[in-house]
């Protein structure tokens, strides 16, 4: 993905905004655009979208904001006056849900909160842990590496309803050619 490719794919994207044919010529133009700005832009350009990350709200509001203009306004006004109306509302919703719900939430993800005290264990720790617990009993309650794992897989029936369970060995794969 070269510069001059993608000036070249701009001006045939408004060659196609003033002229015409831009299902057939300028919407591959416009991909080929939006795919070297995704992947080519300059190393300056690079911190765009990091302290505001906008996607997932464009994502979710782009299709009803394109649906609701379509039933009130359709394209009377022509499609670039849609295609920029429809752009501006997703990127104000976006902008808006970024700072109101997705931040917010995001800056509570590292967030511990202490357990009720009614689902906490007498004397703390978790069963494997706690100080009541032996190394023999901590042993005891962990699975054994070397046991096999039950599989269940479909029997023979015509209804394939029945599941039995087989033994397979951990590490072994049966029923692969080689």
């Amino acid at each position: 993905m070269t510069g001059w490719l993608a000036a070249v794919a701009l001006i045939g994207l408004a060659g196609t905004l003033r002229f015409g044919a831009f299902c057939v010529v300028g919407l591959p133009l416009l991909a080929y655009l939006l795919l070297y700005l995704a992947v080519g832009l300059p190393r300056s350009l690079h911190p765009i979208g990091r302290k505001r990350d906008y996607s997932y709200g464009i994502y979710i509001y782009a299709f009803p904001v394109q649906q609701v203009l379509a039933m009130l306004i359709g394209v009377q006004y022509g499609f670039v006056t849609y295609l920029a109306a429809t752009t501006a509302g997703t990127l104000l919703l976006a902008a808006l849900s970024w700072h109101l719900v997705e931040r917010p939430a995001m800056l509570l993800k590292d967030m511990a909160l202490p357990l009720p005290a009614r689902w906490r264990r007498p004397g703390g720790g978790s069963p494997t842990t706690g100080p009541d617990v032996t190394a023999a009993k901590a042993a005891a309650l962990r699975p054994d590496p070397t046991a096999p794992i039950p599989v269940t897989a479909p029997s023979a029936a015509v209804t394939m309803s029945a599941a039995s369970v087989i033994e397979v060995p951990v590490g072994e794969v049966t029923g692969l050619p080689r």
